[in-house]
């Protein structure tokens, strides 16, 4: 999640590979959040609301789900189902997303790093 006022909730690297389940929240650069909504795209946009199950799965089952939340404070979203070893979501969505995991990573990592010292790990 990221949030116009610098506001971030992040769990994990986003490998498939991934042991971490810890949220992490706190405050970053807003700045990241308009770089990141600047690569929304219009048919982005024009989906949300929409699932989308992408043809010919195969590999592990894998959702991926973009939620907005908007000025009025009501959210909507887009779904996509697809496998680990087939198509995945549309071009666009897959670097709107791998954006904001890239802008959010200096964060996470110095989070993670963080939150590690204090649990004693």
């Amino acid at each position: 999640m990221l949030d116009k006022d610098g506001g971030i909730n992040r769990m994990g690297s986003g490998r498939a590979e991934n042991p971490e389940q810890e949220l992490f929240i706190g405050k970053t650069d807003s700045s990241i959040f308009e770089a990141v909504r600047s690569q929304l795209t219009k048919r982005m946009m024009q989906s949300v609301g929409q699932g989308f199950r992408m043809p010919a799965v195969r590999g592990a089952s894998c959702k991926l789900t973009v939620t907005f939340q908007f000025e009025d404070k009501s959210s909507n979203g887009i779904v996509f189902f697809y496998g680990s070893e087939s198509e995945g979501p549309p071009k666009d969505v897959a670097e709107f997303v791998t954006s904001a995991v890239a802008r959010t990573d200096a964060w996470y990592e110095d989070f993670r790093q963080n939150a590690l010292r204090r649990d004693g790990g």
